[in-house]
């Protein structure tokens, strides 16, 4: 899980035009980040390097804003919600590999 977790950060489309490439990279992400378990954050997170950490925040961040409409079924909602708490992990222990700065770029 962590080496996949490195190559989905390693190489993000950031600056790309493309729209789908990038939707398709933040859900290779996103299944990646959900793979993980409760014990398996810190030791992944702390695996990373700077850049990948930095890369990480946005995907984070991304995530949480993809809120499932008023609309989409209860199950939509739920996991939605155990998604987040398990990008909430990541966020907690991101900080361990570049401090609070990594959390400051990302909106650079």
């Amino acid at each position: 899980k962590e080496e996949a977790l490195k190559a989905a950060l390693s190489t993000p489309p950031q600056l790309s035009k493309d729209k789908a490439l990038k939707d398709l990279n933040a859900k290779t992400v996103n299944s990646v980040l959900a793979s993980f378990k409760t014990d398996e954050v810190p030791k992944a997170v702390l695996s990373l390097d700077e850049q990948q950490a930095d890369v990480l925040v946005k995907y984070i961040y991304r995530g949480m804003s993809e809120v499932p409409s008023e609309r989409a079924i209860q199950a939509q909602r739920e996991a939605f919600a155990t998604f987040c708490n398990t990008l909430l992990l990541f966020h907690r222990e991101e900080p361990s590999t570049c401090g609070l700065a990594g959390i400051a770029r990302v909106p650079a």
